[in-house]
């Protein structure tokens, strides 16, 4: 019994018998009486999670059995959110908190549930963002290294939906024959059971994914499915586009070779707005398949989106120009929304398939800079200054690493390096105007108010005129904003901008 369920015992054992005497009622023949048993079951909570598990190990009738396992599902749903949660926060940074609760066991506690947490962490294998599909998958590897011995055929039976995980990662001959006796069973409910039992079929299907598609694309061992049939369902199994998905995206992969390459790409973004994490295996598939980059880099960035896979994981291939525009426009979105470890994701995949893309490195810079990572950034600009291009402007790449020396707190290396490319920017005045401007900054914060002052001067005649962001809102230039000679400066400002036509902003 897992340990939120033996927290109480009592409300536990009433639960049992409660569930106990709902699930007969899974296979009364009155399909009323099994949806109102299936919506009380799920709502007895993790109480009855042990008692339920048990059930399932007992029922014959298959129909009664899927009935019952999607109440489990919905029960065993927080026990599967609280062992997601732990791994990802077992992947973060720093230790736990001092005043954190007495540690749990959530992998144990979802373990302790029985052979219906398998097809829960086999699905998550399949779905779930990169740290939690490993974890799971290791999970589900050493459960199946320790299934020690091969079920008999009724138990088999009962429990082969929940037993086919641990089958598919075993490599012993006695597991392959289960597996090919399951899905041969399996094949027969999606053809011949009833409509719950054929959905529950086909999704078993879609996640066992090679095995099963091995298994339909040999006549000999289908005979019964024709032409047709056969290929809906490899269709289905190949794309792993489950009947809960169909529904929810209202696709289907039919014809999807004969759509353009523009109809293609519209779809991705759209599966995983809608999906999510369940559609991690199809996006997995087109980028493994597609044979346009441009839809090929779209899955790419869903993929990242989601976390399924990190920069390093995507496909190589040097993405065409308009595709590199799509993912910097992305890049440029995701760091708007301070998502900065995809926006990372997206540029290490672009820095790797084109290392000597000065554009690619400054956006890198750029990311590394606003997640704090100065030095990384620093690198980066400084390997941009290296390379030739059209653009960004050398300039403005040196602005970029001024900046980055300036909120890193290195005050005088940022002034060497603004004064060092303030000559070559002549010809730009809005450049010319920041680099005046941030160099103010850095020599107010060096302790050096002349120099700031005439810098600010400068800033003010290339063109500078937010009053408010001077006078009020930069904290960098606090330590002027009592010196008299700070007032000059505002009065400037407000000279240009009225004789610009205007007031400062």
């Amino acid at each position: 019994m897992s340990s939120a369920a033996a927290a109480g015992a009592a409300p536990a054992d009433d639960a049992g018998a409660r569930a106990a005497g709902l699930i007969g009622m899974l296979a009364d023949e009155r399909a009323v009486i099994r949806e109102i048993a299936e919506s009380r079951i799920a709502a007895l909570g993790t109480s009855a999670a042990p008692g339920l598990a048990s059930a399932l190990e007992t029922l014959d009738d298959r129909d009664a059995q899927v009935r019952l396992e999607g109440a489990f599902r919905r029960v065993a749903l927080p026990f599967l959110q609280a062992w997601r949660l732990s791994v990802s926060d077992a992947a973060g940074p720093g230790p736990p908190a001092p005043d954190a609760p007495a540690a749990r066991d959530p992998a144990a506690e979802l373990l302790a549930l029985g052979a219906p947490a398998w097809p829960l962490l086999h699905r998550t294998a399949r779905c779930g963002n990169r740290i939690v599909a490993r974890a799971a998958e290791r999970v589900l590897a050493d459960a199946a290294e320790r299934l020690a011995a091969m079920p008999d055929q009724r138990t088999f039976e009962r429990l082969r939906y929940f037993l086919s995980p641990l089958l598919a990662r075993r490599g012993d001959a006695a597991a392959g024959d289960l597996l090919r006796e399951h899905l041969s069973r399996t094949l027969a409910d999606a053809r011949t059971g009833t409509a719950r039992v054929r959905a529950r079929a086909e999704e078993e299907l879609c996640f066992l994914g090679t095995p099963a598609e091995e298994f339909l694309s040999d006549p000999a061992r289908t005979p019964e499915l024709g032409a047709a049939e056969r290929d809906a369902l490899l269709r289905s199994v190949k794309w792993c586009l489950f009947p809960d998905l169909r529904i929810r995206t209202g696709m289907s992969m039919d014809g999807w070779e004969r759509l353009s390459w523009r109809e293609r790409h519209e779809r991705v973004p759209l599966w995983k707005r809608i999906a999510g994490e369940d559609a991690v295996p199809l996006l997995m598939r087109v980028m493994a398949e597609e044979p346009e980059d441009i839809v090929k880099l779209s899955a790419v960035v869903a993929l990242i989106e989601i976390g399924a896979i990190d920069g390093a994981a995507a496909p190589a291939g040097v993405p065409p120009p308009v595709a590199l525009r799509v993912l910097l426009l992305e890049v440029w979105d995701l760091r708007r929304k301070s998502e900065f470890g995809r926006a990372l994701d997206l540029l290490d995949m672009l820095v790797r398939e084109l290392p000597g893309d000065r554009e690619v490195r400054v956006e890198f810079g750029i990311t590394l800079r606003h997640a704090k990572r100065f030095d990384d950034a620093l690198r980066e600009f400084r390997t941009a200054l290296g390379l030739s291009g059209p653009r960004p402007k050398e300039a403005a790449v040196g602005y970029q690493l001024a900046l980055t020396l300036l909120q890193a707190g290195r005050h005088e290396e940022a002034i060497v390096e603004f004064t060092r490319y303030l000559g070559t920017a002549a010809g730009d005045t809005a450049l010319a105007r920041a680099l005046w401007y941030d160099l103010a900054c850095a020599y107010a914060l060096s302790g050096r108010p002349a120099e700031a002052i005439d810098a600010l001067l400068a800033s003010i005649e290339k063109g500078f005129r937010d009053r408010e962001h001077l006078v009020r809102n930069d904290p960098d230039l606090e330590s002027l904003r009592q010196l008299p000679e700070f007032r000059r400066v505002v009065d400037a400002l407000d000279r240009a901008a009225a004789a610009d036509g205007g007031g400062a902003k």
